[in-house]
């Protein structure tokens, strides 16, 4: 089940474009917080995934972001250092 929901997420990924293949992955809430699962999708993608600890809202938020400003490189300066 795992492995078919990583190949669902990969799928999606890849009809984002080659652009989207070369942006750092984070992942929080949900899946994320499975270990297996995020190691399951980052093989599933070919790249490494950052796991971090925010609501989906904030999520969201990093990628109007970097869509808006695509200019900035990372998006880390927005994620609390402490997990909160």
């Amino acid at each position: 089940m795992l492995e078919w929901l990583a190949g669902q997420v990969a799928v999606m990924v890849r009809q984002l474009g080659e652009a989207a293949s070369h942006r750092p992955v984070f992942a929080g809430g949900g899946g994320s917080r499975c270990p297996l699962f995020v190691q399951i999708v980052s093989e599933a993608l070919g790249v490494p995934i950052t796991t971090v600890s925010a609501s989906p809202l904030l999520g969201a938020a990093m990628l109007a972001m970097a869509s808006s400003f695509p200019a900035k490189k990372s998006a880390k300066h927005l994620v609390p250092s402490n997990g909160s």
